[in-house]
This record gives structure tokens, C-alpha cells and sequence, in this order.
């Protein structure tokens, strides 16, 4: 478990610098709702992430120690805050662009994915 919390660490440290990127560019550049929109997908992206780790986590421990199958793992939380992140797109179209909110979405799943091949490579 110790090697799924520090790959967890990363991916959330990593998705912290993008939106820390994105916050950057945000302030600088005159493409507000282009990187709010990224901002706010990357935040829902790490949310549904860090979500989805603590279920699988829970489950496994759950399943270990003998107590049988564990609970769901969220999916109906992330759909609703993909949903939550869509309503207020179409809300506040001036903060936030449709576009860029897709391409934020998969950001954290793309690091999770990039960490676990670098994980496998050094044999963690």
C-alpha cells in the first residue's frame, strides 16, 4: 500500500504544478476563460483521481482483511462533479470556455498513467 500512496503523492503534486501553470497563465495572458477552463478541469480531473484512489484503497483493505467485498468506487460522485463542472461552464461562460474544460478533464488520468509507467520502469 505504501507504493500506491506515494504514487498517489505524485500524481497529485504533479496535477497541483499544471494548475499552478494554468493559474500562471491565467493571470498573465488575456486567455481568461481558456485557462479557467483548464483550471477547472484539472481540479475536477484531481479530485475524481485522489477519489478514486481512496475507493480503491478502501476496497482492498476491505477485501483483505476478510470482510468481504468493499463499497462502489464513486463513480456516480465523479460523474456528478464532471456534471457540477459543466453547469457552471454553462453558467459563467465569461470565466470559463466549454473547449478547454474537456481538454482539463483527463489531465490527472494522463499524470496517473505516466507515473505508473514510470513507477513499473524503476520496479517500484
Amino acid at each position: 500500500m505504501i507504493a500506491l500512496e506515494r504514487r498517489r503523492w505524485r500524481v497529485t503534486v504533479l496535477s497541483l504544478v499544471f494548475v499552478a501553470i494554468f493559474s500562471l497563465l491565467w493571470l498573465s495572458t488575456p486567455f481568461k476563460p481558456f485557462f479557467g477552463g483548464l483550471i477547472l478541469g484539472a481540479l475536477v480531473s484531481l479530485y475524481n483521481v485522489i477519489n478514486i484512489a481512496k475507493k480503491v484503497r478502501t476496497n482492498g483493505e476491505a477485501v483483505l482483511s476478510g470482510k468481504g467485498r468493499g463499497g462502489g468506487t464513486g463513480l456516480i460522485y465523479r460523474i456528478m462533479m464532471v456534471v457540477f463542472s459543466v453547469i457552471l461552464v454553462a453558467r459563467y461562460p465569461a470565466w470559463f470556455d466549454f473547449r478547454s474544460l474537456l481538454l482539463g478533464l483527463p489531465i490527472s488520468y494522463v499524470l496517473l498513467i505516466a507515473v505508473e509507467f514510470w513507477s513499473t520502469r524503476r520496479n517500484e
